[in-house]
């Protein structure tokens, strides 16, 4: 089958040539391309990539993808691997292996990793541009997993000519917000694509069939000149004729399809849902072996979706749906019973290969015991690309569906630690929970030592539980700094800490180092080596996306800018902390911005006019602030019977604030 018509986007290609000359003459260009599902956003970047290529440059091509069988940061290493082939990554083989090799589990701290892998990146991009112009085209990125995600941002400022091109659905990039707002910085070209013209909505319909003004004027007021719908209405025009096309067919794309679909013998449907459940791409040679039916049959219907414009051939024994929709469309209409007997006989299939990720997704789906094995397999190779995020689901899969009770404590335990360095400590506890309350349900101790001891993970905040007399080399050493440097206070031991992290390439300690030397500095009035060293903290944590620890440090320049009676831009950086609480999962992240916000109230005298803000956030913690807040408001007998109620105070993270609100 032809491709598919290149119809009403010149303008958006030329744009495209023009970020690319411009990438030539002033270094790195961004360039977005949004809109909803089917109006080309694929077939714009397809072209724009042969038009490079026909130029001179080096293009280099990954697709994020829908299924959760994909490996994690998988367009990275499609694009990377089509560079690989023409250039070697010579001295950056070792921090570019997690994806150009399929490596498994790495024992370097997963932080220091991370970063070396975004710069070997681009470093090493920067290096092959040196000789050819390099393109980065990444689809379908509102798919994308973190660690795509966390990848694409380290090109920002480089002086090479690369063009990186990334298309995304507008409408389903929720989880895009950061990697967006980081982009912005590089001022990209924006291009969201509209509906096709009238004129082009007749072109692109009469590349299937004739037809009258009066039919495609239609066509395109119902499809909103959306291409993919405008083709597949266009599609059943030639099958059935106007009047089913324009007067008997309901609006959605996904009716169209069904129709298309009814046209097809019932066997042929069979066996297109089961590549829909195999994912977007198949083997044909895995279809035959899932399939109930003969290699014949199968054939036969592949032969069929090809005819019929559902699928297309990418490659010599595989198969792939013209577009998500179609896919999404074939495996909507299955019962989950059918859906899990099909993921079985695919992972059956499949049995013997060497894709790790697709037979733990399969056997998970399917429910079988078989997980567990592939799960675990499929999370070591995601931590080995750092994508301890992808690593944790999987591990909650293997879980799910693991059989006995050590084995199950055993994968809470996995689980659990492979959440602490994703940065979902809430999750983490959650999962330690789970772990004890399973472990005393069975009555086995053994069982329960396994469960409290599972977190061993150091994080910025736990990282110096190991023991002061384990301090053998350079990462339990720079955990009993740790600890000696909470304990007394003392700069020098921060010091230290921070040259073993970075002498040993341990960005946790280099991080935690400089914020104890503020809070010693912070013991000793010294506001101007506070700031300075929570500042230098803050941009390494940024560097090295440690979330937690850019919370902690927000919230000492908030504090420190309320101390400089800067009480508006307190407020800010009190709610830019609070939001990422918030999305990193912090068990604190409900309450923080309340009692932050109250801090810049007491300050300015403002209390008393926010008694219904106190109010609204009443619980045992904020007892001594609505007495305060009442008192403000002259009701002071109502203030003494709610001081009356406090409680003891935790000693959490919020203990010195709510012990000096006891103390006014």
């Amino acid at each position: 089958m032809g491709e598919a018509p290149f119809v009403g986007r010149q303008a958006q290609l030329s744009a495209l040539v023009m970020a690319a000359a411009q990438a030539v003459t002033d270094g790195a260009r961004v360039a977005l391309v949004t809109g909803e599902a089917g109006l080309g956003k694929s077939t714009l970047l397809e072209h724009l990539g042969r038009r490079l290529e026909r130029e001179g440059w080096l293009v280099a091509a990954g697709r994020c993808l829908e299924v959760d069988s994909a490996p994690p940061a998988w367009a990275w290493t499609e694009a990377l691997r089509a560079v690989a082939a023409t250039t070697s990554p010579g001295e950056f083989a070792d921090d570019l292996a997690p994806l150009l090799t399929d490596t498994g589990p790495v024992n370097a701290d997963a932080t220091a990793g991370r970063f070396r892998l975004r710069q070997a990146i681009w470093k090493w991009l920067a290096e092959v541009a040196a000789e050819r112009p390099v393109a980065v085209v990444l689809d379908d990125l509102h798919w994308a997993d973190a660690a795509t995600l966390e990848l694409l941002g380290g090109g920002l400022g480089l002086r090479a000519p690369i063009l990186v091109v990334a298309a995304y659905r507008a409408d389903e990039s929720g989880h895009l917000t950061e990697m967006l707002a980081s982009l912005a910085r590089a001022a990209p070209l924006r291009l969201a694509l509209p509906g096709l013209s009238d004129e082009a909505v007749a072109e692109l319909v009469r590349t299937e069939c004739e037809a009258d003004e009066e039919t495609i004027a239609g066509i395109a007021e119902r499809t909103g000149g959306n291409p993919f719908y405008v083709r597949e209405s266009a599609r059943l025009l030639n099958g059935e004729g106007a009047l089913v096309a324009l007067s008997e067919v309901p609006e959605g794309v996904r009716d169209v399809l069904r129709r298309r679909l009814a046209r097809l013998p019932e066997g042929a449907v069979s066996i297109l849902r089961l590549a829909a459940v195999a994912g977007r791409e198949s083997p044909v040679d895995v279809l035959v072996k899932a399939a109930d039916a003969d290699e014949d049959g199968v054939l036969d219907a592949l032969d069929a979706g090809v005819i019929s414009g559902l699928l297309d051939e990418p490659g010599p024994g595989l198969v792939r749906f013209v577009h998500a929709l179609v896919r999404d469309t074939l495996v909507a209409d299955l019962s989950r019973l059918r859906a899990a007997r099909m993921h079985a006989r695919i992972a059956d299939a499949m049995e013997g290969t060497d894709d790790i990720a697709a037979l733990a997704h399969h056997y998970a789906r399917a429910g079988s015991p078989k997980a567990v094995g592939y799960c675990v397999q499929a999370a070591e190779l995601a931590e080995a690309r750092y994508a301890h995020d992808v690593a944790a689901c999987l591990l909650s899969d293997a879980v799910a569906n693991s059989t006995g009770p050590d084995e199950h404590v055993e994968l809470l335990g996995r689980l659990l630690r492979a959440q602490i360095r994703a940065g979902a400590l809430a999750a983490a506890r959650e999962t330690r929970r789970e772990a004890v309350e399973y472990a005393e349900s069975l009555g086995r101790d053994d069982l329960m030592i396994a469960a409290f001891t599972a977190w061993t993970e150091p994080t910025v905040l736990e990282a110096a539980q190991e023991a002061l007399d384990l301090a053998t080399g350079p990462r339990l050493r720079a955990a009993a700094l740790q600890i000696l440097a909470e304990v007394h206070g003392d700069a020098e031991l921060s010091q230290e800490l921070v040259e073993i992290g970075t002498e040993h390439d341990l960005p946790v300690y280099r991080v935690t180092g400089r914020l104890n030397h503020a809070a010693v500095a912070a013991a000793a009035n010294d506001p101007v080596t506070m700031r300075r060293v929570t500042a230098e903290a803050l941009e390494l944590a940024r560097t090295y996306r440690m979330p937690e620890a850019i919370a902690v440090a927000e919230i000492t320049l908030a504090a420190l800018t309320v101390i400089e009676g800067r009480l508006a831009d307190a407020a800010h950086l009190y709610n830019k902390a609070g939001e990422g609480r918030r999305r990193t999962g912090s068990v604190h992240a409900a309450g923080f911005l309340q009692l932050a916000l109250a801090v810049i109230w007491l300050n300015d005298g403002t209390l008393g006019a926010h008694l219904d803000d106190v109010r609204a956030v009443l619980s045992p913690m904020t007892t001594d602030l609505l007495a305060l807040a009442l008192h403000a408001n002259g009701l002071d007998t109502e203030a003494r019977k709610v001081r009356a109620s406090s409680g003891p105070i935790r000693p959490d993270f919020f203990f010195t604030f709510l012990t000096t609100l006891r103390f006014l």
